[in-house]
């Protein structure tokens, strides 16, 4: 299994919008939780995209390989739930050695109406 020498930082970026029209969504909750290679949940953390729909999480302490589960639901059950995941590894082109960080830009949600 992969070790960090450090703490790792996740940070997860995207967009959230209407899967037909393209329309920015704004206030879609956007569920983060992040899980050990043998499935026990080990964070948390939940966001909620703004008026030009992105959103971003960032998240730290981890020391090794994670698998990430995004969810994102509107409140008002307009649009159909969305989920995205995504194993990090610390290595590759998203991953920067010399902070520790793994970015992930255009995690993007295209949610279908109900």
């Amino acid at each position: 299994m992969f070790m960090l020498e450090g703490e790792g930082t996740v940070i997860i970026s995207g967009i959230i919008s209407d899967k037909d029209s393209g329309k920015p969504l704004k206030d879609i909750k956007v569920e983060y939780e992040a899980y050990s290679l043998r499935g026990k949940l080990i964070d948390t953390k939940t966001v909620y995209s703004s008026s030009d729909g992105t959103y971003t999480i960032e998240n730290s302490g981890y020391t090794t390989v994670i698998n990430c589960i995004l969810k994102a639901s509107d409140s008002e059950n307009i649009y159909a739930e969305g989920e995205i995941e995504l194993n990090v590894y610390w290595e590759g082109s998203p991953f920067n050695v010399e902070d520790e960080t793994f970015v992930v830009n255009n995690c993007n949600f295209y949610l279908k109406k109900l």
